[in-house]
């Protein structure tokens, strides 16, 4: 009987003092601050639970069906917002100087990059055009130009159809020109986005997308999302995770990736690598008082009536 009268003034005392919950909630985080960075965090049991987590979720058949509901929501959010609101000039200057500083790639890596088909017709493309575009433009400098370059023009016409079959025509030996100059036309390219002295120019470049990307209606920029498919991206996404899970080697590199990271913090707790800066006093008392707020309805609760009950009587509950 008395264990039962102790037990409900606890409970009320509790549910009457936002002070205790607002207390523990700082004791707790004071905790966390102070422990040892690999005292909170066990590599070999978080890459398990991860893994395991990762294998489930890929082997739920309804992921799939699930993925597809929530891009189809956030497509929706997305073509519904309505953002007018500009960056502060400060902010908008701070991008500008880190997305313009003048990084030098990897000649090979650019190279790397660039060989793909896509960009083999682009190019190729783009010195037809220019090398017809000034062919004309050299015509028309004599007299009788433009109706000499109509003349060329029908005459390469009626040559590549006397010629089909042979691989003479003209346009075929356009192409084969152009063809030749694809290759040293992608080194030139690529030496040059790699060039140190070009860095500064690649940077301003990037500056100038930003600045594009900043100023262009929002509207027609998230407009371009109507060309994705909820149902095509879902079984996408749902086969990459089928891919990760099956990696034999998921949980080792989740390991050691874990493992190197709690290594270079040492011995330092949190509280010592938030030092010298004012991370810990800006989020804190925000965090404080979410926490707190999340757990004074549990406070108010049956279920944690429940917990204190079986706890003072020696028998924690699984729940309510």
């Amino acid at each position: 009987m008395t264990a039962t009268i102790q037990q409900d003034q606890l409970l009320a005392n509790i549910r009457h003092s936002r002070e205790a919950v607002d207390a523990l909630v700082r004791a707790w985080i004071d905790d966390v601050l102070e422990r040892r960075v690999d005292e909170l965090f066990d590599a070999g049991d978080l890459a398990g639970v991860a893994a395991a987590g990762i294998r489930e979720m890929a082997a739920d058949p309804g992921n799939e069906d699930f993925l597809e509901r929530k891009i189809a929501l956030w497509l929706g959010e997305l073509s519904d917002l309505e953002i007018e609101a500009k960056l502060p000039r400060q902010a908008v200057t701070a991008v500008r100087d880190i997305v313009n500083q003048p990084y030098v790639l990897d000649e090979d890596l650019v190279a790397a990059m660039l060989d793909h088909e896509a960009a083999h017709i682009l190019l190729r493309e783009v010195l037809r055009q220019a090398l017809f575009g000034f062919s004309a433009q050299v015509v028309s400098l004599f007299p009788g130009g433009e109706m000499a370059f109509w003349l060329v023009d029908k005459a390469r016409g009626i040559a590549a159809s006397a010629a089909e079959g042979v691989g003479s025509s003209i346009e075929g030996r356009i192409n084969e020109s152009v063809d030749e100059a694809l290759a040293p036309a992608f080194e030139l390219t690529a030496g040059r986005i790699a060039d140190r002295e070009f860095a500064g120019k690649m940077g301003d470049w990037r500056g100038h997308v930003f600045d594009v990307l900043l100023d262009w209606p929002t509207q027609r920029l998230v407009g371009t999302l109507d060309q994705v498919d909820p149902r095509e991206l879902a079984g996408q996404l749902a086969a990459f995770l089928q891919g990760v899970a099956r990696w034999e080697k998921l949980e080792e590199v989740m390991r050691d990736t874990l493992a190197s990271a709690l290594d270079r913090a040492g011995d330092q707790s949190l509280r010592s690598m938030l030092s010298g800066s004012s991370l810990e006093q800006s989020w804190r008392p925000a965090l404080e008082k979410q926490l707190a707020d999340a757990i004074w309805p549990f406070v108010q609760s049956k279920g944690f009536a429940t917990w204190l009950a079986s706890v003072s009587a020696g028998q924690p509950s699984r729940g309510p």
